[in-house]
């Protein structure tokens, strides 16, 4: 960014203002420009030139007091009236001030192209480059503001059907029960052949002999019908578990009686 006061460009346009300048206007100079430039097509050049002088001396203070707004507005007033494109240089630098890139960028380049001879074109071009990068920089930044987000999509896995395939533990239940049951009839079989021993044995035996055979058939008829109960009843709550699909609740109940093996259940 460069400074307007002691710029030889601007010094020189300065002087070339002065010195086209009479007597009184050059007095008239330093007290500051009028609030409205004149805009009469009919104005003569002297008039002309006079107050672009004031405009440009008034941006040229302002300028060096940091009121960029106010210079710049002297500086495009004095440039309409004078046309001298060397006023587009103090254009560009105050809009460089106040952060105008893109305005600043059209003067400079105005400015070289009115002025291609400049003493400070290789300064302009650097400054040109600069604000070329800046201006590319914040269009990209604006355009991926105003990008959208892409919606993100989350896959969700499909709900595996419920296994209909019975649980492990209603074929373990019914393979228990199906074993407590042979053990129960195996029992059942030896009570019976002491019984048939007994039943059986010659007219002249004595009572000793077949003795233990009885008190044996009897603890084995016992412990056969109690096996062959528990046996199966496992067997029915394991065959009840395994045809019900597992979506469905039931609730078994098996027991043992006298007159045979009880089940009861809800589906």
């Amino acid at each position: 960014m460069h400074a307007l006061a002691g710029s030889p460009l601007v010094s020189s346009l300065a002087l070339a203002l002065v010195l086209a300048a009479p007597a009184g206007a050059r007095a008239q100079a330093s007290e500051g420009a009028s609030d409205e430039a004149p805009d009469d097509p009919g104005l003569s050049a002297d008039r002309r030139d006079e107050e672009a002088r004031n405009l440009f001396h008034a941006g040229e203070v302002a300028f060096g007091d940091g009121r960029f707004e106010s210079a710049l507005d002297y500086f495009q007033r004095a440039y309409e009236l004078s046309g001298r494109g060397a006023m587009l240089y103090n254009i560009a630098s105050a809009a460089d001030r106040l952060r105008r890139d893109r305005d600043a960028l059209e003067a400079f380049e105005r400015y070289l192209r009115e002025v291609p001879e400049a003493g400070n074109r290789a300064q302009v071009e650097a400054r040109i480059a600069v604000l070329r990068e800046a201006i590319a920089r914040a269009e990209s930044a604006e355009a991926s503001a105003h990008v959208a987000p892409e919606p993100t999509t989350e896959t969700v896995p499909p709900e595996e059907p419920a296994s209909s395939s019975p649980a492990v533990g209603a074929w373990v239940l019914l393979a228990a029960g199906a074993a407590i049951a042979v053990g129960g009839g195996v029992s059942l079989g030896l009570a019976a052949a002491d019984v048939a021993s007994v039943e059986h044995a010659p007219p002249d035996t004595e009572w000793s002999t077949v003795a233990d055979a009885f008190g044996r058939s009897e603890a084995e008829s016992i412990a056969g019908a109690i096996l062959l109960g528990v046996g199966g009843a496992a067997m029915v709550a394991g065959i009840v578990w395994a045809v019900l699909p597992s979506s469905e609740s039931a609730s078994v109940t098996v027991s043992v009686s006298p007159g045979g093996l009880i089940a009861r259940g809800s589906f």
